[in-house]
């Protein structure tokens, strides 16, 4: 098996409506996510009840270009993401 460095985007069809970050099941050693540099609102990570509207803020809440610390042996199909904005995202590295 080979293992390295992955990358790969995740752009949140519908605004207010928190999608996973992964389809399929992959726990990484680490990953890092970053919030895409042309985003033009707030995109939130988090669980199942991420939100990013003003009311809720559940999650963490990163603007464009901002990077969350790593996160170490999490399931990326556990991972949720919420934009301010349509077609907002992240995009993810992570070791295989």
């Amino acid at each position: 098996m080979a293992f390295g460095l992955l990358s790969d985007r995740k752009e949140v069809t519908a605004a207010g409506t928190a999608e996973r970050l992964s389809a399929t099941h992959i726990v990484p050693a680490m990953v890092i996510i970053q919030a895409e540099t042309d985003n033009t609102g707030l995109v939130a990570i988090g669980g199942s009840n991420v939100d990013v509207t003003e009311t809720s803020q559940e999650g963490t809440q990163l603007y464009a270009g901002d990077i969350m610390p790593p996160l170490y042996d999490v399931d990326l199909y556990d991972i949720w993401v919420d934009s301010a904005v349509n077609s907002d995202g992240v995009t993810y590295t992570y070791e295989s």
